[in-house]
């Protein structure tokens, strides 16, 4: 994870990627499996993203999440019907026929405004410039707009100035408190706390190092089964929270390209060896596809009411020619990481890392 305040979306990531998984076959699929954790068998994969965005779509009306997916294809090019028929059917994306290859600028803009119209604007420029060329033949692009008030909402008038220990030194920022019944626990030299959102369906999980500068070590053993152990290791009681007011924006979208190929899917960008042919399979060896690039950008705001948060991810794929009554204490005074996740599926929507409020 990058240093700093960062925060993105590992359901916008891997519903892009599972889309983009969906037409690979051979080698390349099997990298793609190993990295993103999923069975080789495709089908699973696709019928497990549609049982969960149809689980997420039953808000109860305490909260807002809207997941937009697409495709944007080149008019005229030959896409596999099967691979077409797929996409539509479990994760609802339509193909939008564009013409890069005429002006692939324009489309650039077409499909950013797309995106920042299904992010509530708060997701722009998601494919920088250059991000596309006359060689695009197909991006998907996934978007996620999520807004809930909390359970139990903090007192704005609790809110005060306070001192808050970042990387960079002590710094004041807007501190929240409040008292609330929420899971908490202490494991392994760090504290646990699940802020629930309204409905229950929803929880922002903090997970704040009894060290100042221990964050960076927690990021870094951050993997699926200890995410896991902390959901198990939570039990509900009473909790007396501090924690700052914070918004994550930035400016620039990130390419994940650099981070796929080190984790292992290098294939997937080969334009030599990419095998995407249940995607597109045309005759010509110089026309298939291959992945150009992934771009991803995501915004968290929290504050007394609640949170909210956008996400996107673009993958651009181009021709190969280029406890007790005692209350615990949460004192969230120095870096620490957030996930916000979906209980009943255990899915992350949202991550990120708060080092300077």
């Amino acid at each position: 994870m990058h240093p700093g305040n960062v925060a993105y979306s590992p359901a916008s990531i891997s519903l892009a990627l599972a889309m983009t998984y969906g037409g690979a076959k051979g080698a390349t699929a099997e990298q793609m499996a190993k990295v993103l954790h999923i069975p080789i068998d495709s089908s699973a994969v696709h019928a497990s993203w549609h049982q969960v965005l149809a689980d997420w779509q039953h808000t109860g009306g305490h909260y807002e999440l809207a997941v937009a997916n697409k495709l944007f294809g080149q008019q005229g090019f030959a896409f596999e019907e099967p691979f077409l028929k797929m996409t539509a059917t479990n994760y609802n994306a339509p193909l939008d026929q564009r013409d890069f290859a005429a002006n692939a600028e324009a489309e650039r803009r077409y499909i950013n405004g797309w995106v920042e119209n299904q992010t509530k604007s708060r997701i722009k420029n998601l494919i920088p410039q250059s991000g596309v060329s006359r060689d695009t033949r197909l991006v998907l692009a996934n978007a996620i707009y999520f807004k809930a008030p909390w359970a139990k909402p903090f007192l704005k008038a609790a809110t005060k100035d306070d001192d808050f220990f970042a990387a960079s030194g002590k710094v004041k920022a807007k501190m929240m408190h409040g008292s609330l019944r929420a899971g908490y626990a202490k494991v392994n030299n760090l504290q646990l706390l699940d802020l629930p959102y309204k409905g229950g369906d929803f929880g922002m999980l903090l997970v704040l190092p009894n060290a100042k500068d221990g964050l960076d070590k927690v990021t870094a053993s951050l993997n699926a089964e200890k995410y896991a152990s902390w959901l198990t290791a939570l039990h509900a009681g009473n909790v007396r929270v501090t924690m700052p007011r914070f918004k994550i924006d930035p400016a620039n979208s990130m390419s994940l390209k650099k981070v796929l190929i080190d984790l292992g899917m290098p294939l997937a960008f080969d334009r030599r060896a990419a095998d995407f042919t249940g995607m597109a399979n045309p005759p010509n060896f110089g026309d298939r596809l291959h992945l150009g690039n992934v771009f991803h950008k995501a915004f968290v705001a929290v504050d007394e009411k609640g949170t909210e948060a956008a996400a996107a991810t673009a993958a651009v794929m181009v021709l190969r020619s280029i406890s007790g009554n005692k209350p615990h204490v949460f004192r969230a005074d120095h870096p620490f990481l957030f996930l916000i996740h979906h209980r009943k599926t255990k899915t992350i929507t949202f991550v990120g890392r708060v080092a300077e409020p």
